[in-house]
């Protein structure tokens, strides 16, 4: 790869995720944006992890974070988990087959690239589960869904930090006030 760039080998088999659609280029995109303001996440939530790349590109950008993976697919996760060692990331990667959010779990850092129906419902689980200061990544939202997604999470103590629009789809950078 050139200088300056991160590599990450991805095989998508079965799962969803391997960096070329407007979605996952975006959440990329706010993760180094993150990165480069100097924002040091502890613990992290791919919720909807798909191949894995959200949560490898999470242990790229700060090794010394731990990240629970999650997906509804058992084939997700085991696609992941190959992903995962393939890239050399796999310790400090705890991987879960649920729908929803993980209960009794804290992070500092979310990202979420999945539907904006499941994302307004996961807004208040969040809210109970992300640290003061803690970052989110939503994306996998139409332009036409931004407000009702928006709208659940602030009435959920975020506050929006920026937007990256890529044609029809919207991914948002939140705060956890």
């Amino acid at each position: 790869p050139p200088e300056g760039f991160i590599p990450i080998h991805m095989d998508a088999g079965l799962a969803f995720g391997t960096g070329d659609h407007p979605t996952t280029r975006g959440c990329l995109h706010a993760l180094e944006q993150f990165a480069a303001d100097g924002y040091k996440p502890n613990t992290a939530v791919d919720i909807g992890c798909g191949t894995g790349i959200l949560t490898i590109a999470v242990r790229k950008l700060w090794p010394e974070a731990t990240v629970t993976a999650t997906d509804i697919d058992p084939i997700a996760i085991s696609v992941s988990k190959d992903n995962l060692k393939h890239n050399g990331v796999s310790s400090g990667v705890k991987t879960l087959v649920l729908d929803g959010w993980p209960s009794g779990m804290k992070f500092d850092l979310c990202v979420a690239n999945i539907l904006s129906d499941p994302l307004i419902v996961l807004a208040s689980k969040a809210s109970q589960s992300i640290e003061q200061g803690g970052r989110v990544v939503l994306s996998g939202i139409l332009l036409s869904q931004v407000e009702n997604v928006l709208s659940a999470w602030k009435k959920s103590d975020f506050v929006l930090l920026d937007r990256l629009d890529d044609g029809e789809w919207t991914i948002l950078m939140l705060n956890r006030v």
